[in-house]
């Protein structure tokens, strides 16, 4: 029964870091087919954080950001973006974990009462407020997540790294971050191959005490591993000629692609301040009619 356990562990292991590095191989091609792909990824970049500042300190209607999010969903499908992989990103950072954190602000959010029910002796009441107030954190999460994942399903990541370079982030910065990246896929292959020589060496279930012990030495070992691993990768890259910094990427630029793109993300950066600030500017429009 350990044995089919540990089998059945290591399996769900092996799908996870199978995963990983077909994300990491692939992601070059998936993000390729996209019609956005030529668009420079300093502007892709650019108007993404807008559109993020825009969606968390500008905007407090719910139906703008219901609306921003229909319209990125459809420009996705229709401009041949990595819709699996988009949708993927949506469904777990976008609905389920807002989903979760909403759910308790209908409870704990003090007003007007909207619904009460019993269980035992306890007696749980919801408000509007708090409907209110979970339906716009909801809301404004899935936009977020739905930007991000808008721009990360047309560039690949390491074009990201670069226009951060081009946008003048420190290089310290930037070279963290790439090599963050690329070691993670590294490092998590490195517990999957201590996991499973570990499944083979324990073939009886440790008693619960000992396999904390059992658990912390492990990852010790992993600890060391890679601190040793990363000791001989820092050396072969000064050998190669690594000073401190990577070198910038050239990007090939289509100027019909980033026409459409800057069309469409002006277009709705436009519409949703005029929807937000409707009823200022029609009251602004009596006032001048009326003088």
């Amino acid at each position: 029964m350990h044995i089919f356990n540990a089998e059945k562990k290591m399996s769900l292991v092996n799908q996870i870091n199978q995963k990983f590095q077909n994300y990491l191989a692939y992601e070059l091609d998936h993000t390729r087919n996209s019609f956005f792909f030529a668009v420079s990824p300093v502007i892709k970049l650019i108007v993404t954080i807008g559109f993020i500042i825009l969606t968390n300190n500008v905007i407090t209607k719910a139906c703008i950001w219901l609306g921003l999010s229909i319209i990125i969903i459809l420009s996705n499908i229709g401009f041949r973006n990595n819709n699996r992989q988009f949708f993927k990103f949506v469904l777990v950072l976008g609905i389920i974990y807002p989903f979760l954190i909403a759910i308790p602000l209908i409870f704990f959010t003090s007003g007007t009462e909207w619904w009460r029910f019993s269980i035992g002796s306890l007696t749980i009441t919801t408000t509007i407020e708090g409907l209110q107030l979970a339906v716009n954190y909801f809301l404004r999460i899935l936009t977020t997540i739905i930007i991000i994942s808008f721009l990360i399903c047309s560039t690949p990541f390491i074009q990201i790294i670069h226009a951060l370079r081009q946008m003048r982030i420190p290089s310290i910065v930037s070279s963290l971050l790439i090599l963050t990246y690329r070691y993670f896929f590294f490092f998590f292959d490195n517990l999957v191959t201590l996991l499973r020589a570990d499944a083979t060496r324990h073939l009886q279930k440790l008693p619960f005490k000992a396999r904390f012990i059992h658990l912390s030495n492990l990852f010790g070992h992993l600890l060391l591993q890679s601190i040793h691993q990363g000791a001989s990768i820092h050396r072969a890259m000064i050998a190669r000629g690594y000073h401190g910094e990577f070198p910038l990427l050239e990007f090939s630029i289509n100027p019909k692609s980033t026409l459409v793109y800057l069309l469409l993300t002006g277009s709705g950066f436009t519409i949703a301040i005029l929807v937000q600030f409707s009823d200022l500017l029609h009251n602004f429009a009596k006032f001048c009619s009326f003088w």
